[in-house]
């Protein structure tokens, strides 16, 4: 593909999982036409309320304690709680990963930089106009379906799909397939 003079180059197809699918979302909606399709796995979004958005803040609030008092073990868990079973949890602990997770937790603060107020976003979705594929696993947990389902009815051609016998952690060779089948068509 070459660029055309004056216009950045189509960017094709674009994907993320959790706050990369709110960075994806976001980039697809100022790109415009650019993009061609855009697949979005477990975005993070609470809902519209204002009970929701407090508990964003208070969970904010409660991380930027955390990195502060560069508590990063307690950081990375108290981030992952609601996402993840305790007895997973538990286990991610004690394994090799854990250590890297803890290296990188000050970035857990960019994570709820870029989810705003920690509701979706409905003027990026109403202005990502390109097909778009939105995915989740149906034993994550609920707010993860709503969040799903709520991005969904915002943008204007999307399709939504929950991947069987999955939670948030879901394997590539899971969702690879589902992506590549939505990206090629």
């Amino acid at each position: 593909m070459s660029p055309v003079p004056g216009r950045a180059p189509t960017c094709s197809n674009l994907y993320g999982f959790s706050s990369g699918a709110v960075l994806a979302l976001r980039a697809a909606a100022k790109l415009g036409d650019r993009v061609t399709k855009l697949a979005v796995l477990e975005p993070p979004f609470n809902n519209d309320d204002e009970a929701s958005k407090k508990e964003f803040r208070d969970f904010t609030d409660h991380l930027a304690e955390l990195l502060a008092s560069d508590r990063r073990g307690d950081a990375v868990a108290f981030f992952l709680a609601d996402m993840l079973p305790p007895d997973v949890l538990a286990g991610m602990k004690g394994s090799p990963e854990w250590k890297l997770m803890e290296d990188v937790a000050p970035t857990l603060a960019y994570e709820n930089e870029v989810l705003g107020d920690g509701a979706v976003p409905t003027d990026a979705a109403k202005a990502a106009t390109m097909p778009a594929l939105v995915l989740d696993g149906d034993e994550s947990p609920e707010f993860k379906h709503a969040a799903a389902d709520t991005l969904a009815a915002a943008m204007p051609h999307a399709e939504r799909r929950t991947l069987e016998g999955q939670a948030t952690l879901i394997p590539p060779e899971v969702f690879a397939p589902v992506l590549k089948e939505f990206f090629l068509r």
